[in-house]
């Protein structure tokens, strides 16, 4: 499988990544984006199989968020509230006013609107497509907040994750093409059909 990995740059979660992608190295055939890797800029989703997205409280995550609400991913998620990520995305979330307000209540909802505690993390918990977790908690809070149908994975160790993405369906821009070649491949088998009975 042709998997494209958003890599952060150097941080813990960085490191964490680039560690975990060597069981996925021998399995599937990888190219990373990110800080000193290809530029995310040249990301062409749907010539990948699969996209993931490694997510933690840290703001070297921070440029995969908007890659998210685009094409979409299967976010590796390590942590349930992204407060520190969401005010590295959105620097608006800490100003007063208008904008303020605004970005509490995309990234929160009406209860960090009110200024209830809140995890910050729509802006990735709504976007991604499917989910690679280490909690239980975390997942049904996934599926609780979507209030729909997830794909998700519980993995207890990174060694799993190989597993975990195989099981997992192609991001959203992927499976326009995967559907796109179907219709293709349909309309040539009949116009075979029909010239065979012509």
């Amino acid at each position: 499988m042709n998997v494209a990995v958003c890599c952060p740059g150097p941080s813990p979660v960085g490191e964490r990544v680039r560690a975990a992608l060597e069981p996925l190295r021998v399995a599937h055939t990888l190219t990373l984006f990110g800080p000193g890797e290809h530029p995310l800029g040249e990301l062409s989703p749907r010539d990948h199989e699969r996209l993931l997205v490694p997510i933690d409280d840290d703001p070297a995550c921070a440029p995969f968020v908007p890659l998210l609400r685009e094409v979409g991913g299967t976010v590796w998620l390590h942590a349930w509230s992204l407060r520190t990520l969401a005010q590295s995305h959105r620097p608006a979330l800490v100003t007063a006013g208008l904008a303020g307000k605004i970005a509490r209540w995309r990234e929160g909802g009406l209860g960090a609107l009110r200024g209830e505690a809140s995890p910050l993390n729509h802006s990735v918990v709504r976007f991604g497509d499917a989910f690679v977790v280490h909690e239980e908690e975390t997942r049904k809070a996934i599926l609780v907040e979507r209030n729909a149908p997830t794909p998700t994975s519980l993995i207890e160790g990174d060694h799993q994750l190989a597993e975990a993405l195989e099981a997992l369906p192609p991001h959203r821009s992927n499976r326009k093409s995967v559907i796109a070649n179907a219709i293709e491949a349909s309309d040539r088998a009949r116009e075979a059909r029909r010239a065979g009975t012509d």
